[in-house]
């Protein structure tokens, strides 16, 4: 799937989000709490991604925006994921670590 198709998809899902969230509730919603890399890329684009999820990934104008995004992107990949499975343990792979190394070739 495209960024632009994701992103396109987190949009719709913030709609009906915001339109089921106190049906979601009373329903015992489950939390769950993942690990996010944000980057910006060469066009100031601020790019995130879920290591603990294969192809979640957005993008926005803002981190504000990345952020908002990728919540709206995971919850959409958790729900296709749990759909087809029992879900699996969304912990892992868990980013322990980020340092920059100089190499020189």
């Amino acid at each position: 799937m495209a960024p632009d198709e994701v992103l396109a998809l987190g949009r719709m899902y913030r709609c009906l989000m915001k339109a089921t969230k106190k049906k979601d509730l009373a329903k015992g919603a489950r939390k769950y709490q993942l690990q996010v890399v944000i980057e910006v890329d060469e066009d100031g684009k601020y790019v995130a991604w879920c290591p603990a999820l294969e192809a979640c990934y957005t993008q926005g104008d803002t981190f504000e925006e990345a952020m908002e995004n990728i919540r709206d992107v995971i919850a959409i990949c958790i729900e296709e994921r749990t759909s087809r499975s029992n879900g699996g343990d969304l912990r892992y792979p868990e980013v322990i670590g980020l340092r920059q190394v100089e190499v020189t070739i």
